[in-house]
């Protein structure tokens, strides 16, 4: 049985609305009463009611001459009980069987979900894994980098040791030479050359200055060839440096 209906009423807008304001009110009509989101038995029939009420308005506002369809308003239909007893059989195996569509969407959605869920959830493992690789790596390079820094600054110690060892065995070598050249030069006995004046050419042997050390080793001079060793000797270390 089918009932009459105003589409004005139905969709809830007034005589002057325009085709915008008719379809803004069916897209939010039909938000509710879609089959796939409504859980009314009837929520099919009352989407058809709100696609044929849109479509009328629509159609009045592109052909105001059009006449209306004499399908909108009219009395109920008198059915007989096997008539009534039949459709109803009909309405709830269509609603059974659109339950049943219902429900493999839903499944079907879920499963997707949960296959998506799942996918992420291992994307997300393999990324905190290849993250908790990466810091493994960058702590195990930085711990290499610093034995290889103790290592370098141990070395650097160890060769400042051996140098300053060396300096100072140098040092004391020569600490000892020139503690120990005059104690030598005191004890041994003086050469026959030495009797006389070691100025080349002077045969002086009398009155002797006291000895000045030179290149081969200590030797004495008269007075006045001393004066002229040393004055060339000063002369020779300015030239050097």
């Amino acid at each position: 049985m089918q009932e009459s209906y105003d589409p004005r009423e139905l969709l809830g807008v007034s005589s002057s609305a325009s085709a915008d304001d008719i379809r803004k009110a069916f897209r939010r009509k039909a938000k509710l009463a879609h089959p796939d989101v409504s859980q009314d038995p009837d929520a099919e029939e009352q989407f058809k009611r709100l696609t044929a009420a849109r479509d009328l308005l629509l159609e009045r506002i592109s052909n105001p001459t059009a006449p209306t369809p004499p399908d909108l308003h009219r009395p109920a239909k008198t059915v007989s009980e096997r008539e009534r007893d039949l459709a109803l059989k009909e309405f709830r195996r269509r609603r059974e069987a659109d339950e049943r569509r219902r429900d493999r969407r839903r499944r079907a959605a879920r499963e997707q979900a949960e296959r998506v869920a799942e996918r992420t959830h291992a994307e997300q493992e393999r990324l905190a894994h290849e993250q908790a690789e990466r810091r493994e790596q960058e702590e195990r390079e930085r711990r290499e980098q610093a034995q290889r820094a103790e290592q370098e600054r141990l070395e650097r110690l160890r060769r400042e040791e051996a140098e300053r060892r060396e300096r100072a065995l140098r040092e004391r070598k020569r600490t000892q030479r020139q503690v120990s050249a005059p104690t030598q030069h005191r004890q041994t006995k003086p050469p026959e050359t030495q009797l006389r004046c070691a100025w080349k050419g002077c045969s002086e042997f009398r009155n002797l200055a006291e000895p000045v050390r030179t290149a081969l080793g200590s030797r004495r001079f008269c007075a006045t060839h001393r004066v002229a060793y040393i004055e060339f000797n000063a002369k020779k270390s300015v030239r050097r440096n």
